[in-house]
């Protein structure tokens, strides 16, 4: 492959809904290439778990396509879909919910093999065992159902899931929310490691901006359904250019208490607007202390400006210059 392992161009989805139409997200477009991992951040409710299931073709989109490997397969046939999802799984948010209880791990791990027509039993349980080891686990763990095991394993058994096929594409929705610190670190470490070792081209998505900032490469914000940030991660958390990117970014902790004390306070104020009847305009208006009069009824582009794209109508030029934004007020 000389092209990305995923892209993803213009793609859309909504809900019915008794009030109206939802929009989960739209004009949604990033590339993920081998070896690269790119982290899809904002508030809850944004849309970026739909847009995992979109990816993953766990639902259908609206509008615009998937590429994995060079192959559209926004439209396929479920037949057809099948040799492709090879190629791309999942790690699932919840590991208490993401196992099937009644089957033992052994089966959980061998079931995707055996959909795919890969190998004998003997052959199934070889990599069964190997695949345990490989996530940290013992091999006697095959025997076992879900419930004997803790979080942080059950997460492993997860990503043991995950690799059985050899995927190029890894989407993880969440991976680590549901464990404690300590267990998130491991789980962590194991899919760095996994990846360096794969060149796995990697979605990551996650609220949690100090993990998004120990595993991206680039980053992704999402706000209201639309990417309104993304350039390479570095850049972003050291000057972010999208008034809500700031916000998100003030709104994380600095593990340092002298850095925490001094730095300036940045409060996001209300609620995010319903997707069911968003503003006018930038979405993010009504929360923006930087909104102007063309903000309330003029949607900003996502443009190129230096490094990164950004959707907001100050940054106007085309070099770093145009980025820089005043601290917001301090609310009273």
């Amino acid at each position: 492959m000389t092209g990305p392992m995923l892209a993803v161009e213009g793609l859309a989805k909504s809900y019915r809904a008794s009030r109206g139409t939802v929009r989960a997200f739209e004009d949604v477009s990033f590339a993920v290439a081998a070896g690269e991992t790119v982290a899809l951040v904002g508030e809850s409710g944004c849309g970026k778990t739909s847009l995992a299931k979109t990816i993953y073709r766990l639902q259908d989109a609206d509008a615009g396509s998937v590429r994995l490997a060079g192959t559209d397969i926004t439209r396929l046939s479920r037949r057809a879909l099948r040799p492709h999802r090879r190629l791309m799984q999942m790690v699932f948010q919840d590991p208490y919910a993401s196992l099937n209880p009644r089957l033992t791990v052994g089966r959980i791990l061998e079931e995707p093999l055996i959909v795919h027509g890969i190998g004998d039993r003997a052959g199934r349980q070889g990599q069964v065992r190997r695949a345990l080891e490989r996530v940290g686990l013992a091999a006697a763990a095959a025997e076992r159902h879900p419930h004997q095991f803790s979080g942080g394993q059950r997460q492993r058994i997860g990503l043991a899931r995950a690799l059985m096929l050899e995927p190029g594409v890894l989407l993880c929705d969440e991976p680590v929310s549901a464990l404690d610190v300590s267990v998130q670190a491991q789980v962590l470490n194991l899919l760095a490691g996994v990846q360096e070792e794969r060149r796995l081209a990697m979605l990551f998505i996650s609220h949690d901006l100090g993990v998004v900032r120990h595993m991206a490469d680039r980053v992704l914000v999402m706000y209201l359904g639309r990417i309104v940030e993304s350039g390479p991660a570095r850049r972003i958390f050291a000057r972010p250019a999208h008034p809500y990117t700031r916000a998100l970014l003030a709104a994380a902790p600095v593990p340092d208490p002298d850095v925490e004390a001094a730095r300036p306070r940045e409060i996001l104020q209300g609620d995010p607007p319903s997707p069911i009847d968003p503003p006018p305009g930038c979405g993010f208006h009504p929360r923006c202390a930087f909104a102007e009069a063309r903000c309330r009824t003029e949607r900003p582009p996502l443009r190129t400006v230096g490094d990164r794209r950004v959707a907001c109508h100050r940054a106007t030029g085309d070099d770093e210059a145009s980025l820089r934004l005043p601290f917001a007020p301090q609310p009273h």
